[in-house]
């Protein structure tokens, strides 16, 4: 088969220097053949599964040229790995899979597996590993009889290929054109990249790289897998203006002697960049950076009638950016190296934490016990409070403990456990509130969002949103830990309990009156595409 070599792909960092990041195709060459099903390395050559011609295709992973080939031992060949001595494929139709010599193609064992509907097969220290594309399930195999030792849910619910990269196993998901990285252990998504085509199969890693093989492009995909210059992918973007307007209207029958409102003040950071500072009307009667590095601007009116309305409009433009951290639990530095200042500030006790509650050290001290490392106390933590939590708006700000023992709440209630059980156990944890797009460029919101930010050493700080993460599959799960969309305008990030902003986020007002009156206060963001500000 005669086929151009696919053409390298280079991805363009932030400041427009080309650079290599985890999950960037290297280069991309023909497959020997087409239909490819399953790959396998077995350090030498890479093996290619081809159920259609039904044959194993030794390959030069230098030029992608076969060098030679064998017979399969069934019909439809849906996974290959390497044992360290034989190949192994899986059969979906039989769901059996066989045992290869290399040199001859003989085989010389068999074993029915549990798998509904194999697709993708692994070697892992004397298991096989099968994906079921029918049940969305990983099963590990014992390769002598068949039977599943223990299965894990799969990421989603289109697995075409596994293969492990170091301690790793990466699931290819054809459904959603993803590969996903898994500790295999829990379970867990420890993060996913796009695929290189649009139906990834087979997969086999050789060296630092992942080779993904694409049933409909009949390429093979070399995939680094190095941690690269960043912790995360830079994604899609979006450029937008935005129009925060704060209002306060005094309906009376007394005069408001004073009405005060603090405005947190966005800043440019990897997942978004303010165009210039943002513009204030009226200006602002002072601005500041408080504890945490949060810039705020104060507002300041006097005197105001009954019937008489004050408002403060900020607007800026800003290009959103949707960003996905991609980093291994190995990758994280140790507690010792966390700055004195981060611990200082974002590690001790709120009024909305409680750190010294008997059910809140209880909670903490069984996540520590089962957690040897950060990176895994942050990751056990976040998914103690999607088991634990189920969303309702109803109550308020609640505590920590309150929270922990109703169960229920909204974004905010989620971020109060979550951060309280982190530095319960000396893990630095702030929130981060912002300005939502809700959906189209041109929308407004008035609900506004908030999630929390922990800090893992080597890494910096991640987003843990277990709100969004509260969902049933890993890879749902998955979405609200170390991933952001581009449509939030961070605008606050804070300790709580400290500067003017409190534990409130995006803004907070305050207002005292001379006799009775009642106020009507609003605020509400609107969007619009960057091109057409209104």
């Amino acid at each position: 088969m005669t086929r151009k070599v696919a053409v390298v792909l280079v991805v363009m960092g932030l400041a427009g220097v080309a650079r290599a990041e985890r999950g960037d195709v290297r280069r991309a060459v023909p497959a020997p053949a087409p239909r490819v099903t399953g790959l396998a390395w077995d350090g030498e050559v890479l093996w290619v599964a081809d159920h259609q011609a039904e044959r194993l295709w030794a390959v030069d992973p230098a030029s992608g040229e076969g060098v030679r080939d064998i017979p399969t031992p069934s019909r439809r060949t849906t996974g290959l790995a390497w044992d360290g001595r034989f190949l192994w494929t899986v059969d979906e139709t039989e769901r059996v899979a066989y045992r290869v010599d290399r040199e001859t193609g003989r085989c010389d064992h068999r074993v029915e597996v549990e798998a509904k509907r194999p697709r993708g097969l692994a070697w892992r220290e004397g298991h096989l590993v099968v994906g079921d594309d029918w049940k969305d399930t990983l099963h590990e195999v014992d390769p002598e009889d068949g039977t599943s030792l223990r299965t894990v849910p799969a990421p989603s619910t289109g697995v075409a290929g596994l293969a492990f990269l170091g301690d790793v196993l990466y699931v290819a998901d054809r459904q959603d054109d993803a590969i996903y990285a898994v500790d295999f252990a829990t379970g867990r998504v420890l993060f996913w990249f796009s695929s290189p085509g649009p139906h990834p199969t087979g997969m086999a890693g050789v060296g630092a790289d992942l080779v993904v093989a694409d049933y409909q492009t009949d390429d093979l995909s070399f995939v680094d897998m190095a941690l690269g210059t960043r912790p995360y992918r830079v994604l899609r973007e979006r450029e937008v203006a935005v129009e925060f307007t704060w209002s306060l209207r005094n309906t009376g029958p007394g005069p408001v002697e004073t009405a005060e409102v603090v405005i947190a003040v966005p800043r440019t950071q990897p997942f978004q960049e303010v165009e210039g500072p943002v513009a204030f009307e009226p200006p602002p009667d002072e601005t500041r950076a408080e504890e945490g590095g949060q810039e705020v601007a104060r507002f300041v009116f006097r005197d105001v009638a009954a019937g008489r309305t004050v408002q403060v409009k900020a607007r800026a433009r800003v290009t959103l950016r949707a960003i996905r951290f991609v980093f291994l639990p190995s990758e994280v530095g140790p507690r010792r190296d966390i700055p004195a200042d981060v611990a200082r500030a974002f590690t001790r006790d709120g009024s909305k934490l409680w750190l010294a509650h008997p059910r809140i050290r209880e909670v903490a001290a069984d996540l520590a016990s089962r957690s040897p490392d950060l990176s895994s106390l942050a990751r056990n933590t976040y998914e103690y409070v999607v088991d634990h939590m189920d969303y309702d708006l109803a109550g308020g700000w609640n505590t920590a403990p309150l929270v922990l023992e109703r169960g229920t709440g909204s974004c905010s209630e989620y971020s109060m456990l979550l951060m309280a059980l982190l530095r319960a156990n000396g893990v630095p944890a702030r929130f981060a509130g912002s300005l939502v797009v809700r959906g189209d460029d041109a929308s407004w919101d008035d609900v506004f969002h908030r999630w929390v930010e922990v800090y893992l050493p080597r890494v910096g700080w991640v987003p843990l949103d277990a709100n969004k993460g509260d969902q049933e599959r890993p890879a749902q799960r998955a979405a609200g830990f170390g991933e952001l969309d581009d449509r939030y305008l961070v605008t606050t990030q804070t300790p709580g309990d400290a500067g003017s902003l409190g534990w409130t986020y995006v803004y907070r007002s305050r207002h005292t009156c001379r006799g009775p009156c009642k106020v009507a206060e609003d605020a509400v963001a609107e969007w619009s595409p960057a091109g057409g500000a209104r």
